[in-house]
């Protein structure tokens, strides 16, 4: 799959293999939208890699449809 421009949202963002995507993903030319509900940590990150951060707590169906609908709004999609 070619991920180059691909508009991509990530949970769990902030570490472990939510982080790991990110890096990968952005390497390869991704747009990125990054989620975490750590604040600080998802700051960092997307700042580092020049993506968007939203806080959100994927347990909470509202955030996520919050998440889903800025992505939407802000790209016109969601690819991955």
């Amino acid at each position: 799959m070619e991920i180059k421009e691909k508009v991509i949202v990530i949970t769990g963002a902030s570490k472990g293999l939510g982080k790991a995507l990110a890096l990968a993903f952005r390497k390869e030319g991704a747009t990125l939208i990054l989620a975490s509900h750590l604040g600080k940590e998802l700051d960092t990150l997307a700042e580092k890699l020049s993506a968007y951060a939203f806080a959100a707590d994927v347990t909470d169906e509202k955030q996520v449809m919050q998440l889903a609908e800025f992505t939407v709004k802000k790209f016109g999609r969601i690819d991955v």
